[in-house]
């Protein structure tokens, strides 16, 4: 293994373990994004189930009918774009600048996704429906435990994904409270 040997060799050339940037750190960073990318079919049938039963729960609720649709197929849209990306992820060894690229397109994939989820309370809360404004809660809690399961080992993602999808949430509750304050 290219990672033991490198320890073992005690070479010159290894960067000392205070350098994030190093080599080392590169090749760490670089079998992180090939595990993450490995998941890529669970993580997008996740997203497509969810996402679709997201739409069949709202759809019996008082919320628009063409915005819920619209919702649908951008998230469906994005679940393609996952595939599309992660396709081209390379099979053979990756050099530093194709983890800083690689690096980039998961964390903005990563936000994407947790985006998507995060329109469902700045589209369709609506503090006087319960029934919704539980479904909605629920779903976003079942993606947030999902995203710890599959996203926590590389924090930036977990984080990305996270923030998009809660902070939609915090200041869409924050201004219902506003508004029912007073």
């Amino acid at each position: 293994m290219t990672v033991v040997e490198d320890v073992e060799t005690g070479s010159a050339e290894r960067p000392a373990p205070a350098d994030p940037h190093g080599a080392m750190a590169s090749r760490v960073l670089g079998e992180q994004l090939r595990f993450f990318f490995s998941q890529t079919r669970d993580a997008v049938a996740g997203h497509t189930v969810v996402s679709i039963a997201a739409f069949l729960l709202l759809l019996n609720e008082p919320v628009d009918h063409v915005v819920l649709s619209c919702w649908l197929v951008a998230s469906l849209s994005v679940a393609v774009l996952r595939l599309t990306i992660y396709r081209g992820f390379p099979r053979g060894a990756l050099t530093a600048d194709d983890v800083r690229r690689w690096r980039r397109r998961f964390e903005v994939i990563s936000f994407a996704s947790g985006g998507m989820f995060g329109l469902l309370p700045v589209l369709f809360l609506d503090p006087g429906d319960v029934k919704a404004t539980a479904w909605i809660l629920l779903i976003l809690s079942g993606m947030a435990g999902g995203a710890l399961g599959t996203l926590s080992a590389y924090s930036n993602a977990f984080i990305y994904y996270v923030l998009a999808m809660t902070v939609p949430l915090t200041v869409r509750l924050l201004q219902s409270w506003h508004l029912t304050d007073g």
